[in-house]
């Protein structure tokens, strides 16, 4: 087995990749799977827990994945470029979505997002139609067709990046401790001692983790169309949350922020495990007492939160009028389980 398909096996094993997919899923309400450069599965469609939930059957149909047979042509003609990214578009107007994996800088796998609906679901009279044109199975693909998320092109693109920072983090995270693993098992005198691996993993995990606040962070004020925005992390020990990225604040507000859970909006958020959304002075009974900044026109403060223990918060507010934080706070939502399930979990 040459050192790529070795390296390739390591960082996209199935006992790896798989609970992490099955959460996603559970998250997204979407179908996840992995394949690898050629297209032959690392994580099967539909291999999961949860994927035949989400319309997995309709979308493995049109890629040749039915029954593990053999597919009539290479994997990636069926996509085209969207982005960083690609797009499959089924006959049948479902769409699915693919995430270059990439190891040093070559493309050795493929994350598909799908099937997902982009705009107006059809009425069933439509698919009924389509299937009719498709010589499709009529009940099949209405019982399919339900379970089939409708998103816009905004939101997906949002999911795309997110999920992109996140297997990003994950890759290079699993190439160091192999790396690691390998120096400190050199030799039976290997210098590297287990407790110098063990922290140089922990250093660089926690190097990863503000690179992916930062990349999630900037996620939501894309999708938000707001201008600053903070991630305040959790001290356990002190009950107390930080600043650990930020956009569109000074540094000396970032350094001396200091928030206990209870406290303010974002500690009432923490305690609570609860989202606000406020617009100018208007919010909840909760949060009303703490809305003194009427330049501020749209805000959201959300948990970050792995079930009942909140990590932190993500707060968001724009000055403009022109953002859209009200529009999009359930994908926003979403955005911040799928942070919590990534890194908590």
């Amino acid at each position: 087995m040459n050192d790529d398909k070795k390296i390739v096996q390591d960082i996209f094993s199935k006992e790896r990749w798989l609970v992490p997919l099955e959460r996603f899923i559970q998250v997204l309400n979407i179908n996840i799977f992995v394949v690898d450069a050629f297209g032959d599965p690392i994580i099967h469609p539909c291999g999961t827990s949860r994927g035949e939930e989400y319309g997995c059957r309709i979308l493995t149909s049109f890629l040749g994945f039915a029954d593990e047979v053999d597919r009539q042509r290479d994997f990636m003609s069926f996509f085209s470029p969207f982005g960083e990214y690609f797009e499959y578009q089924s006959p049948i107007g479902l769409h699915a979505f693919a995430i270059p994996l990439k190891i040093y800088g070559r493309i050795v796998a493929y994350m598909v997002l799908g099937p997902v609906i982009v705009g107006r679901r059809l009425k069933d009279e439509e698919y009924l139609s389509i299937a009719a044109r498709e010589g499709m199975d009529v009940e099949a693909l209405l019982d399919q067709i339900g379970g089939v998320k409708a998103v816009s092109y905004l939101t997906v693109t949002a999911v795309l990046d997110l999920l992109f920072a996140i297997t990003k983090d994950f890759i290079e995270i699993g190439l160091e401790n192999r790396r690691l693993k390998k120096q400190g098992l050199a030799s039976p005198r290997a210098l590297v001692s287990d407790s110098f691996v063990a922290e140089a993993e922990t250093m660089y995990k926690r190097i990863h983790f503000d690179e992916l606040l930062v990349s999630i962070l900037d996620v939501a004020l894309q999708l938000t169309k707001a201008e600053v925005g903070s991630i305040m992390i959790r001290d356990d020990k002190t009950d107390e949350m930080m600043i650990r990225v930020s956009r569109g604040l000074s540094d000396k507000w970032v350094k001396a922020a200091r928030v206990k859970i209870g406290e303010g909006i974002a500690g009432t958020a923490a305690k609570e495990n609860r989202c606000f959304i406020m617009e100018g002075k208007n919010g909840s009974r909760e949060v009303a007492p703490f809305l003194h900044r009427p330049e501020i026109t749209e805000s959201i403060v959300m948990p970050i939160a792995n079930e009942n223990h909140v990590y932190g918060v993500i707060s968001i507010h724009s000055k403009t009028g022109r953002s859209k934080i009200k529009d999009n706070s359930g994908h926003l939502v979403g955005l911040s389980r799928l942070l919590s399930t990534a890194v908590f979990s």
